[in-house]
């Protein structure tokens, strides 16, 4: 999906956002906070966190590419699936965020610099969820990668 949204094919990214969203056949993949001290899994909401994430980036992109409904389907989705005080419920807020922005006629760069300024500010590790133990996999490496629109 992140492949997708770096060479701007955004149809594709939102395919691959909803299939990580909803397809209860993949499995998450281990994020460095799910290893305990002895390498067992210590427990954390990864797939909650990875299927949030997801919800998020359908929502962000789909609001900035112009299409408001289903920016809002995402988000109603977010609310339901990943209510406050739940794993995951961080990109709830975030996405209420940008949508806020983008409504007060902020640009998706600047709406994501406030989702940006939101999550360092209030959940500084959550860029923990995504660095995985599995090399081979995207990490996003800084909090200012997870919105994307740099």
């Amino acid at each position: 999906a992140q492949r997708a949204v770096t060479e701007g094919n955004l149809a594709v990214a939102i395919e691959y956002y909803d299939r990580a969203a909803h397809d209860e056949s993949l499995h998450s993949s281990l994020s460095i906070l799910d290893m305990g001290p002895q390498g067992a899994s210590s427990g954390t909401s990864t797939e909650d966190y990875q299927r949030s994430f997801a919800l998020f980036r359908i929502a962000v992109l789909q609001l900035g590419w112009g299409n408001p409904q289903a920016a809002t389907d995402a988000i109603s989705e977010l609310e339901q699936r990943f209510p406050e005080n739940t794993p995951g419920n961080e990109f709830t807020q975030a996405a209420h965020i940008f949508e806020t922005r983008m409504a007060e006629g902020t640009s998706p760069p600047e709406a994501c610099q406030a989702v940006q300024s939101f999550l360092e500010t209030s959940y500084p590790t959550i860029i923990d969820h995504f660095t995985y133990v599995d090399s081979s996999l995207y990490t996003y490496g800084s909090i200012d990668r997870l919105c994307p629109f740099p």
